[in-house]
């Protein structure tokens, strides 16, 4: 399932990549989560990483913009 998951967000986060060319597509991804509200400990249990590292994306999205 989380294959098939990402096999159909991998092209959407590519394209908003390059809209957004200042951003990666792991921040676009956490600043996604960030609009629906969900907090630093949950988007790391939702990608799988650790909140230090949903920290460093949300701390670079904000130096971005």
């Amino acid at each position: 399932m989380e294959s098939t998951l990402s096999d159909i967000v991998s092209p959407f986060l590519h394209k908003l990549s390059l809209e957004f060319l200042n951003l990666t597509p792991s921040e676009i991804q956490v600043a996604n989560l960030v609009k629906f509200g969900k907090t630093t400990k949950e988007i790391a249990q939702i990608l799988n990483l650790s909140g230090k590292t949903i920290e460093f994306y949300r701390k670079s999205i904000r130096k971005n913009h």
